[in-house]
């Protein structure tokens, strides 16, 4: 079965089709973890070492090549470096017509991923988010995600919200009188 590719080209290209790579019925399932944290080695190496069957064939993309995880997984590609929002979106989908990936699990970009598990259902793939984008935007903004588990409720670790450095001292100040260790994050994001 073709498939055609979702990748930009110019408008005097004619469409091609890519042929869909995915080995025939039986074969393994094409898995895609794309730069996340560190803590993925020990998820795909668990996968890999209960795979009797060799029911999966891994693939990890980093932007860093000589990463712990990369020798774990059955494949390991380097992201091209520069790519965000949108652009690194395209390069995703592109990644996942090319090689035929099954399911991709993704870290880096989640939110928007999230959102887009319809286009990548379209080519083939089933996105395995960990939440909605948005459980996961408010997951990424941890100053309103904070103010929101008060509203139901759930009390996170007593926090402050700083916008510049005499009140980050002053709330460091503060918080350390009545605990043992104060952690300091940034508001927005899982990477900073």
């Amino acid at each position: 079965m073709g498939r055609r590719s979702i990748l930009p080209r110019s408008a005097a290209e004619p469409a091609a089709p890519v042929m869909d790579p995915r080995p025939a019925a039986g074969a393994p399932i094409r898995v895609w973890f794309n730069k996340t944290f560190s803590s993925v080695r020990t998820v795909v190496a668990r996968l890999r070492e209960g795979d009797h069957e060799q029911r999966y064939h891994v693939t990890v993309s980093t932007a860093q090549p000589h990463t712990a995880t990369t020798v774990t997984a059955h494949a390991a590609v380097l992201e091209p470096a520069g790519l965000a929002g949108e652009a690194y979106l395209d390069w995703c989908a592109g990644f996942c017509a090319e090689r035929g990936i099954d399911l991709f699990v993704p870290g880096r970009e989640a939110v928007r991923i999230a959102a887009a598990h319809a286009r990548f259902a379209a080519i083939g793939t089933r996105v395995l988010s960990v939440a909605s984008a948005e459980v996961l935007a408010l997951l990424h903004d941890k100053a309103r995600c904070y103010v929101d588990a008060l509203d139901h409720a759930l009390p996170p670790a007593e926090f402050r919200v700083v916008g510049d450095m005499d009140a980050l001292l002053a709330a460091y100040r503060e918080l350390r009188t009545r605990h043992g260790h104060v952690c300091i994050k940034p508001a927005s994001s899982v990477y900073g």
